[in-house]
């Protein structure tokens, strides 16, 4: 549990720079996607970029890469939600946390620790739209509002409630990990 635990809080951090992007679960999913779809695009420059591109122009190659993965997948998801003007950018920061976050020696290992980062920043994301979106707006998806058993928070809309669930987010996760470190 520790170690999920771990790679969710990891996930956390790499959620900070999208934070105003989760104000809906539908939201955090496709910034989500974006930058999954992104740092999977990374990885595979990675793979190829030692053998295409000189040691001096690798990161901006990547930088450039991640870029594209974002914009194409703001591109083909449906524009029904408006995202703004920094969408791109701050995916791409995410990513590259994401991707940066990841270790192992060999390209097998590091693909399995960046598909166990992207999975927990997934599931990181959602919850924080699903959040958000439930108790900010009272209501999920397409669902009917739940206003009638209580009123929403609307502060958890603004990105000040992105803060408030970051943080809500960790002390729950630590106390997880916490607490299964003293059961072992």
């Amino acid at each position: 549990m520790k170690k999920y635990c771990k790679a969710l809080l990891l996930a956390l951090s790499a959620a900070l720079p999208v934070l105003y992007l989760t104000t809906t679960a539908l939201s955090a999913l496709r910034a989500a996607i974006a930058v999954i779809a992104a740092v999977f695009l990374m990885f595979a420059t990675t793979l190829l970029v030692p053998k295409i591109v000189p040691a001096n122009v690798k990161f901006p190659v990547m930088l450039i890469a991640a870029g594209t993965a974002v914009s194409v997948v703001g591109i083909f998801v449906p524009q029904t939600l408006p995202l703004g003007f920094y969408y791109t950018p701050l995916c791409v920061v995410s990513a590259f946390f994401l991707f940066f976050l990841a270790k192992g020696e060999n390209n097998k290992k590091f693909a399995l620790s960046l598909s166990t980062n992207s999975v927990a920043f997934f599931a990181i994301m959602f919850l924080m739209g699903v959040l958000r979106e439930l108790l900010g707006q009272g209501k999920i998806f397409s669902l009917p509002k739940t206003t009638q058993i209580w009123e929403p928070i609307r502060v958890l809309t603004l990105p000040a409630g992105a803060i408030f669930i970051v943080a809500l987010l960790s002390a729950v996760l630590s106390y997880l990990a916490k607490e299964d470190k003293k059961n072992d």
